[in-house]
């Protein structure tokens, strides 16, 4: 490259530098709302976050990230942010409603049970009369939880979260055929509807249809590529399955987004383990043990794979953790069996 070149490319690197640094936090916000508007959630992400580390205070940015968040399963990360924008004193009948969704996503059924929609609109009522309904089906109060449906159907009829609500209800009552049907109306409403797809898919896997649950996440995921409830979801049904392509391809994309993913390095590292990578099986597993009690048989894993990778003693306590969980398991007896062999 001649000196002239050299010149140039520098002069060009500082003025891109120099036009950056000038950014103002609004700047930013309003390139996000540009990238989000045409549907680059990623993008608008880096320009949220931009904008934040210029201004931590700048509500609307802090509401925007919040909901891209929501949008993308990531819950636990919408109500941080939303909770911010609710401090900030953001709209409320535009942070409420989401910050209630969040609450009642991560399981703080307290917290969204306590909130009142006193001075909101019809639809923002009834959304949060949606999410409170959704708190006491997981605690079981299903004559409440009806009651809060009625209320919110009676803002908004034609409503689909609040119609799919009802049908989470039913199938906590035991009618799936009703549930089913009741997706089914809302689908044919919105053909589209995540949500819609993302109860159908729930639904089959509760009925072992397997292939219509995966056909239903692989439709979430057309629609939403970055929906991580769903790639959560497809990872593990392909490894149940037995295609490990399809558990690699999603486990993968999900941990592009999310690195530290309990369920994605899970996936990984039982993949890790057929294909005799047992050092990188151990490193994923480990990152998965944060779900080790919904997923007993991770112990059962990081006990193979250390086995495998000759650590007897590690081996040894996953393995008897694994039957402690399980002791009818055929796998768990041969797995302590054979480190016993091998001590």
């Amino acid at each position: 490259m001649t000196s002239l070149s050299q010149l140039l490319l520098t002069l060009a690197l500082a003025f891109l530098l120099v036009g950056c640094a000038g950014d103002s936090a609004e700047d930013h916000l309003a390139s996000a709302k540009e990238y989000f508007a045409a549907g680059d959630q990623r993008a608008a992400v880096l320009e949220l976050k931009s904008a934040l580390q210029k201004d931590q205070n700048l509500a609307e940015a802090r509401w925007l990230l919040g909901s891209i968040h929501l949008d993308r399963g990531d819950a636990e990360s919408a109500e941080k942010e939303l909770q911010r924008a609710m401090w900030l004193d953001w709209d409320p009948e535009k942070t409420l409603p989401a910050y209630a969704i969040a609450l009642a996503a991560t399981g703080n059924y307290t917290d969204v049970l306590a909130l009142s929609t006193e001075g909101l609109t019809a639809e923002s009522q009834a959304s949060i009369l949606t999410s409170q309904a959704l708190a006491k089906i997981a605690l079981g109060e299903n004559q409440d939880a009806n009651d809060l449906l009625d209320q919110a159907l009676t803002l908004t009829p034609r409503d689909p979260r609040a119609q799919l609500a009802r049908a989470e209800l039913q199938v906590h009552m035991g009618d799936l055929e009703t549930a089913d049907a009741a997706i089914d109306n809302v689908l044919e409403l919105q053909p589209e509807s995540i949500a819609a797809w993302s109860a159908k898919a729930e639904l089959k896997g509760m009925t072992a249809d397997r292939d219509a649950a995966a056909d239903a996440y692989d439709k979430v995921l057309e629609l939403d590529p970055h929906n991580l409830a769903a790639l959560r979801a497809r990872a593990l049904l392909g490894l149940d399955e037995g295609d490990l392509d399809i558990a690699r391809k999603n486990a993968s994309r999900l941990l592009r987004a999310a690195p530290k993913d309990p369920v994605a390095n899970l996936v990984m590292g039982v993949i890790d383990i057929q294909e005799q990578r047992y050092q990188q099986a151990i490193k994923r597993l480990t990152l998965a043990e944060p779900i080790g009690k919904e997923y007993p048989m991770l112990a059962y894993f990081l006990g193979s794979a250390h086995l495998s990778n000759g650590n007897l003693e590690q081996a040894s306590a996953h393995a008897t953790r694994f039957y402690a969980l399980a002791p009818g398991s055929i796998r768990g007896r041969k797995l302590l069996a054979s480190i016993r062999l091998r001590d």
